[in-house]
């Protein structure tokens, strides 16, 4: 008796760690899109003297790891410094991460890398570029789309906000069961009635482990019985 519950138990375990490997295997590729402005045929903003050029933005996920933005280096010369600070919100002193570049590095925009937020999701943040020693028609610009609004979010020309947003776009970074969350999320996204809710998914995927465990715990049964009889 000792033997079968044995086997029985080898035989589930074996069917989990098939089971978590391949859910693992499928969540894995599940990624959350960049977020924030890529708008084109927007108008530049020079960071020439004491301008700060900034955005305020509210993290859609968890995961925050960096963030792009739109910069067009025009006729500023390759060793200009600008500085990037991220913050909490425009009223906090202290930076969370600070970054400076050259003017040469430019192209197209710059991807500022930064630790992970891994908690990010529907907090805000702001960040904002500078260029102390830059002059008007030799400074690297910011881009700034007027008409773009983002939810809780808004583009900002030294510490007031402005009726747009800049060029830009945040990428993030998911947890195994955070994409899970996604692609439940996913799932429920657009249904009607009771198959609209993320839950109803979780309960289905439940009940299917359930009853998957129970045909191969059926299975295992009948295997010994075999093994018993011919012995």
């Amino acid at each position: 008796m000792t033997r079968r519950y044995l086997l029985f138990a080898a035989i589930l375990a074996a069917w989990l760690i098939v089971l978590s490997a391949s859910v693992k295997a499928v969540v894995d590729r599940i990624q959350v899109p960049p977020w924030g402005n890529p708008a084109q045929g927007t108008e530049p903003i020079e960071l020439t003297g004491g301008t700060r050029v900034g955005q305020q933005f509210t993290a859609p996920w968890p995961g925050l790891y960096a963030i792009e933005v739109g910069l067009d280096r025009n006729t500023a010369a390759a060793d200009q410094e600008i500085t990037f600070h991220l913050k909490e919100s425009t009223a906090e002193e202290q930076d969370l991460w600070t970054a400076t570049l050259r003017a040469g590095e430019i192209e197209e925009g710059y991807a500022f890398e930064f630790p992970l937020f891994r908690d990010s999701k529907g907090k805000s943040f702001y960040f904002y570029l500078e260029s102390a020693d830059a002059t008007p028609g030799s400074a690297v610009a910011v881009y700034y789309s007027r008409g773009v609004v983002l939810p809780e979010s808004s583009a900002y020309l030294d510490d007031r906000p402005l009726s747009g947003s800049l060029r830009f776009q945040t990428f993030y970074s998911l947890r195994t069961r955070e994409k899970i969350d996604v692609l439940f999320t996913r799932m429920a996204e657009g249904r009607p009635y009771f198959l609209g809710r993320k839950g109803f998914y979780v309960g289905l995927a439940a009940l299917y482990a359930m009853l998957l465990g129970v045909f191969l715990w059926r299975i295992a049964e009948i295997v010994v019985r075999e093994q018993e009889k011919e012995r």
